[in-house]
């Protein structure tokens, strides 16, 4: 039975960067995931994972699958094909093709995170911020959890609620698990008044920890001497296990 697990965040919040760790993290612990960039509006996933060609970058993009997404013919095998080898785990880039990004619907981001299902125990998607936007909201109703990320700035809070707003209305709440990145900027009490909501859990602020590559890392972080890069290590794990891939 697989998991399909959706990150959101306001526009710079960080949820591609916990995305990225998170996969890492479930990876080094041998699970068979698959990551895959639903950000229409800016796509990042692979890039920041330092995984695609930079020679040649539109190869390996997810505008590459829309003729067997319009054909009705998108299956595991071709799905292979685009996928990228991450450190633990499977990445589909996102689109650098504003034009195709544009054409997306519903449907076709539905049935790319079906097929992935199909072939991994977990699927990790990177959500658009837009709220609105194809590969959002509707993409909820297909995921079994939704790691909402808000930073500690008041516009990420703002959005946040914006964002809540719109999952109650459609009764899906029950699937979100919000995080606070960059925690200690902020006292928490004051995140969970703005937002109505419980956070789950807590993130040190990457800013403060130089050296630490945005993904792959995690799994080589125990033998680090770094308090700050252990405490990091530590949160990213309690998020897995809040996730149900603990062990």
């Amino acid at each position: 039975m697989s998991r399909v697990i959706a990150f959101w965040s306001p526009s710079g919040a960080g949820a591609s960067t916990l995305l990225l760790n998170v996969a890492a993290c479930m990876g080094a612990r041998r699970a068979n995931l698959a990551a895959v960039d639903l950000n229409l509006v800016t796509p990042s996933l692979a890039l920041a994972a330092d995984l695609l060609p930079h020679d040649r970058p539109r190869s390996a993009c997810l505008s590459r699958l829309l003729p067997a997404l319009d054909g009705g013919w998108l299956t595991a095998e071709e799905l292979n094909r685009h996928l990228l080898p991450g450190p633990g785990f499977a990445l589909l880039p996102g689109m650098l093709d504003v034009v195709a990004a544009s054409n997306l619907t519903d449907g076709q981001a539905r049935q790319i995170v079906q097929t992935l299902a199909g072939r991994f125990e977990y699927v990790l998607a990177d959500l658009t911020p837009a709220i609105d936007s194809v590969a959002c909201l509707p993409l909820l109703e297909q995921a079994d959890q939704v790691v909402l990320v808000v930073g500690p700035e008041i516009a990420s809070r703002f959005h946040t609620r914006r964002y809540l707003e719109a999952v109650k209305a459609m009764g899906l709440d029950g699937k979100c698990l919000a995080v606070l990145n960059r925690a200690g900027a902020i006292a928490v009490d004051q995140v969970v008044q703005d937002l109505d909501m419980q956070i789950r859990a807590t993130v040190p602020d990457l800013k403060q920890m130089p050296g630490l590559v945005e993904a792959g890392q995690i799994a080589g972080l125990a033998q680090s001497v770094s308090p700050a890069l252990a405490k990091f290590r530590t949160a990213v794990e309690g998020l897995v296990k809040l996730l149900g891939a603990g062990g």
